[in-house]
């Protein structure tokens, strides 16, 4: 995303890379440059909803009692 929350670029799929004694070459996504990143499990159901051209907004949380 850049500085105004606007969704530049989605990389979906992307395999985590294990801490592992193997020498296995991590996977990389292309560069792209961005004020902000945001990461989300594949499954997540909002993660599904979210496009490029998309401008997130924060709401602020209620105060509780």
């Amino acid at each position: 995303m850049n500085e105004d929350f606007y969704i530049l670029d989605i990389h979906r799929g992307l395999k985590h890379n294990p801490k592992s004694r193997d020498k296995v070459e991590p996977t990389y996504s292309k560069v792209v440059f961005c004020q902000h990143v945001l990461e989300l499990k594949s499954s997540s159901p909002l993660a599904k909803k979210l496009r490029p051209g998309m401008i997130l907004k924060w709401k602020k949380k209620a105060p509780t009692p």
